[in-house]
């Protein structure tokens, strides 16, 4: 699990180029209404492991691997929003995707999704991509809301502060959620830590 987070976390030439283009599928989705192009860009968008990283870092005091976890999920999200912006210069409004939760209900689905994507890191069990997908899904949708709004403009019927609201509420219930089930579980620092030694050297 330790290996398989530190690479989904590194900021590669390979992760900015996935991201956007995973990102503009599922932006030109959003617009269109498109469910199939919608799950086409999710479906390689990374954030649940990013969150996962940024929850097991915290937990287990690890201030390299918490913040290499923060940096990618940042970038990612930069260039979700990057991507709607891009997307909305080639298209026209509105956006037909409307099926964005309240702050209760995505409070409610993060937790769960978060127990579940770290149940499924720890095990390398089950269906876990599909897991990342639910976590995917339930976030990434509002950050390429606003990169598409950006460009459209802000209407007077418009939920940004809620939607804004709704996005953090999501990362941080999720996040809160995984490192909670790692803690309950007892997931332990030493072998990270000798990982992160053999990786970079630093006794």
């Amino acid at each position: 699990m330790y290996e398989e987070l530190w690479q989904f976390t590194q900021v590669t030439k390979s992760l900015v180029g996935r991201v956007f283009l995973s990102a503009v599928l599922l932006a030109y989705g959003m617009v269109e209404d498109m469910l199939p192009l919608i799950i086409a860009g999710l479906l390689f968008l990374p954030y649940h492991h990013h969150m996962l990283t940024v929850g097991l870092g915290a937990m287990l005091r690890e201030w390299r691997f918490l913040w290499q976890g923060l940096l990618a999920l940042l970038v990612t999200t930069v260039l979700i929003v990057a991507a709607g912006a891009c997307v909305a210069l080639f298209e026209k409004p509105p956006i037909g995707f409307q099926e964005f939760g309240t702050p209760l209900t995505g409070f409610v689905l993060a937790s769960v999704i978060g127990i579940a994507a770290a149940l499924g890191a720890m095990d390398d069990a089950g269906r876990r991509e599909l897991i990342g997908l639910a976590a995917t899904a339930h976030i990434s949708v509002y950050p390429a809301w606003f990169g598409l709004k950006l460009v459209f403009g802000f209407g007077e019927g418009d939920k940004w502060t809620e939607h804004l609201l709704t996005f953090g509420i999501n990362f941080a219930s999720l996040t809160l959620a995984a490192c909670i089930t790692f803690v309950m579980l007892g997931m332990k620092g030493d072998g990270i830590r000798r990982f992160v030694k053999r990786r970079t050297g630093v006794e």
